[in-house]
């Protein structure tokens, strides 16, 4: 396998542009469910000297450590790579990843406007510097660009999609005009996808398998809920009066049997409406702190019970519920006492507008994704339930293999709401 990879190196370096980036990043994608192929191919990278010393090699290097979650040998790779001041892709969108992960977004923008400058034909460099100009707070910047950007890319065929899904907008628009609460089969809302055994299941083996916290460089789904937990345990740490965290939705409930020795005062409750995925999370994940529900009312009631103030977070999973559904949720704990609501769910550009949602000016309280997906205006909805919106931050996705479609404009929307007074 060395010497096979020293080779692919090579011809991908002689190539350079899209052709390189296009080719690592399968590379990557190809082994980023084995953390053992990873580690042999950082191995010999790092060792072998028959692999070229590139600025390729030292991007693929930078990128696995990245998937490795390695801290140390990123900024170390980050720094030597940066020093080289390359003029490819693909190591040009790597430094970008690496520096929005050591905490550095000037750089991250700097190294994505270096790549649309000396790559203009590309598509990826514009998506991923409009979704850090969100991130950053360039919210003008973000929806201009990408405004430019989508209609063009695959040769115009979101235009194509967009025009295919008719229908499915047409959907949400009138059931939300009606209240519904649940969708048709096949369309935005509907439940039946997780509560049918030939779903469920699946979705729960895929969900143990790659959204652990070792997996969070290497899958969007595990990144997005660590950036989430992160958000919960930083809440914890600041506010020892929460006793209780329901999340809503767990599916596959092994983030909250990973967390929950970290903070043994505080009670778990991962809530899923299947009853079969709420019985595999009970006979799969057991701590003295844990339980799982498939009624939220009772959910509720133990949260409640243990005396405390209480966290109920959802995350990747009001994407798949109508308005109504959502708003029935925060009325439930607006009545039960739930004194913090954090999010943690997917923000991208709509397929209806080819562009990002802009929620400051947007009087819906959702609007279309993609598929059956949707995104919720949190700022029009949750006041009304009773909560004040207090936080509402945006985070790019910085692995450097791609794991889900458009990634490159996927956001990941933390908020934080409180009660009203």
């Amino acid at each position: 396998m060395a010497e096979s990879l020293g080779q692919i190196l090579d011809r991908l370096q002689a190539s350079g542009g899209e052709v390189a980036d296009q080719g690592v990043g399968a590379l990557l994608a190809l082994a980023s469910r084995n953390p053992q192929r990873l580690f042999q191919m950082a191995r010999h990278l790092d060792r072998d000297p028959a692999t070229p010393d590139s600025d390729l090699r030292l991007a693929m290097l930078l990128a696995l450590v990245i998937m490795l979650d390695d801290p140390g040998l990123v900024a170390a790779l980050d720094d030597r790579l940066a020093a080289r001041n390359p003029a490819d892709l693909w190591p040009l969108r790597v430094l970008s990843k690496a520096a929005w992960i050591r905490g550095r977004p000037d750089a991250a923008l700097a190294w994505q406007r270096r790549a649309i400058e000396m790559f203009p034909q590309a598509a990826r460099p514009p998506l991923e510097l409009a979704a850090l100009r969100f991130a950053t707070g360039d919210v003008d910047g973000a929806l201009d660009l990408m405004g430019r950007t989508l209609p063009r890319v695959k040769g115009g065929g979101f235009v194509g999609l967009r025009d295919a899904q008719q229908d499915r907008m047409d959907s949400l628009r009138d059931a939300m005009a009606q209240g519904r609460d649940a969708g048709d089969r096949d369309l935005v809302g509907w439940p039946g996808r997780y509560l049918e055994p030939e779903s469920v299941v699946p979705m729960w083996t895929d969900h143990d398998r790659d959204c652990g916290r070792d997996n969070t460089f290497r899958t969007v789904a595990a990144y997005t809920n660590t950036v989430m937990f992160d958000a919960i345990a930083g809440h914890l740490k600041a506010d020892p009066g929460i006793t209780a965290v329901i999340n809503f939705g767990t599916g596959c409930g092994r983030r909250e049997w990973e967390i929950a020795p970290t903070f043994p005062q505080v009670t778990w409750i991962g809530y899923d409406f299947s009853p079969l995925a709420t019985d595999m999370n009970r006979q799969a994940f057991q701590r003295p702190n844990l339980r799982f529900d498939d009624d939220l009312d009772e959910a509720l009631a133990a949260a409640t019970a243990t005396g405390g103030r209480v966290l109920l977070a959802h995350c990747r999973t009001a994407d798949v519920m109508l308005p109504a559904a959502l708003r029935r949720v925060y009325a439930a704990c607006r009545k039960a006492g739930v004194a913090r609501i954090v999010t943690g769910e997917y923000f991208c550009p709509s397929i209806e507008t080819l562009n990002y949602p802009d929620f400051r000016a947007e009087t819906a309280d959702t609007v279309y994704w993609d598929g059956i997906l949707v995104m919720h205006n949190y700022a029009r909805m949750l006041p009304s339930e009773g909560y004040a919106l207090v936080a509402d931050a945006y985070h790019p996705v910085p692995l450097p293999h791609n794991d889900h479609g458009l990634q490159e404009a996927l956001l990941i929307r933390l908020t934080d709401a409180v009660p009203l007074p």
